[in-house]
């Protein structure tokens, strides 16, 4: 082949993206070209196409024809951009210093090692990283403290299991940021409150008598009482046997004795909502006589108290509401006005009561007295009295 022929040829070479250099032929599409840029010119007879294919040259007649001009095949690469080139030559000098590849395990303390000075990054803890260096020994030395942790954080793919709920487990998983992916709370079937105690019925024939179960340790009943016995309410009354008689109580409604309040009308009522906190207490009501009464129940202002603004609710039996759907079934009520000349006070709509409550011979009705507004109210924090006036006695 002549010289002109040759010249040709690297001619076409050159036009179809190939580019000689020093003996070698490189590949220069728009892809490997930016591959070039990225990690140096050198690097691009390195890069991810095997040397066979980018040292041989096409065969003879498979480049394009382009008519562009030819250039001396012992001509350099085109120079890159200054700034380009400063900046990845940085960058290779900065990776070079760095013994730590993706995939690849770090050292130990100890290794042999080759480039004195050579530094070391491996990770630990929480997302965090610690240097070695290779010693002048030519081993690789202690790494240092772990820094740069998610505050709070955890190591990824750790596993833990809480406890939660009425003796639930839930687990949690640390995800890969090294913060915690928390599962949902499974709880035991029929899982009760450790203490709480529940009544029953069954099996007892005098009225207001219950047979008691204790919730255990464990979040499961205990054995089911033996014994029937009435409820020991913390307050409580007995209804005078004479007609205009009156019995009394004084309570204090406090900030620390709160619940979502009955509102509505029973035997339908609802509750307000369940974040609402409603100062309140309960007085057990006894009428002890053969023949049912019918009394009135009210609020008055206490002894050197101040004029709240109160609720009022009843239940037919002395047993507290164990659930919501209970509470929600009261007997008579809501109530929240009382005449003036009854409970005293300046404004009819502030303290409560409820006329004509009926109470069966022998019976017992439990009275809920509770604050219209939240304990964060002036009219519901303080001593209140509860009067019980005995208006009618039989049938």
């Amino acid at each position: 082949m002549n010289r002109a022929s040759r010249n040709e040829n690297v001619g076409d070479r050159e036009r179809g993206g190939w580019w000689a250099r020093g003996g070698r032929v490189t590949l220069a599409t728009a892809a490997s070209t930016v591959a070039c840029f990225v990690v140096g010119w050198t690097g691009c007879a390195q890069g991810g196409v095997g040397d066979e294919e980018l040292l041989a040259p096409p065969e003879e007649g498979t480049l394009p024809s382009s008519p562009l001009p030819n250039k001396d095949a012992s001509a350099p690469p085109p120079a890159m951009d200054a700034g380009r080139d400063g900046a990845d030559g940085a960058a290779r000098d900065a990776s070079a210093d760095v013994g730590v590849d993706a995939g690849k395990a770090s050292p130990q303390t100890g290794d042999p090692c080759s480039k004195i000075g050579e530094l070391f990054v491996r990770p630990c803890g929480a997302c965090g990283s610690q240097e070695a260096v290779c010693e002048t020994t030519s081993k690789v030395g202690a790494y240092g403290f772990c820094g740069g942790e998610v505050a709070g954080g955890c190591v990824p793919g750790k596993t833990e299991e809480l406890a939660c709920g009425l003796c639930g487990k839930q687990t949690r998983i640390c995800q890969n940021n090294c913060t915690w992916a928390t599962g949902g709370c499974v709880e035991p079937a029929n899982a009760c409150k450790p203490g709480a105690v529940k009544y029953i019925s069954a099996g007892c024939t005098a009225p207001d008598t219950y047979r008691s179960q204790a919730c255990a340790n464990t979040c499961t009943w205990g054995a089911l009482g033996a014994t029937c016995a009435a409820p020991v309410n913390p307050v409580v009354l007995v209804v005078s046997g004479s007609p205009g008689g009156v019995v009394s109580t004084v309570q204090t409604l406090v900030d620390t004795v709160v619940a979502p309040r009955v509102n509505g009308t029973c035997p339908a009522a609802t509750l307000t909502a369940a974040t609402s906190e409603h100062p309140y207490f309960y007085v057990e009501v006894q009428n002890p006589l053969a023949s049912p009464v019918t009394v009135t129940v009210y609020n008055t202002i206490a002894p050197g108290g101040t004029e709240l603004d109160t609720v009022m609710w009843t239940y037919g039996r002395a047993l507290p509401p164990q659930d919501e759907a209970e509470k929600k079934a009261c007997q008579v009520g809501v109530r929240g006005d009382c005449p003036l000349p009854l409970c005293g006070g300046t404004v009819t709509s502030r303290l409560a009561s409820i006329p004509g409550l009926v109470i069966p011979a022998n019976r017992k009705v439990l009275v809920y007295v509770s604050t219209q507004y939240v304990k964060t109210s002036a009219y519901s924090v303080g001593p209140v009295g509860l009067s019980v006036r005995t208006d009618a006695i039989g049938p």
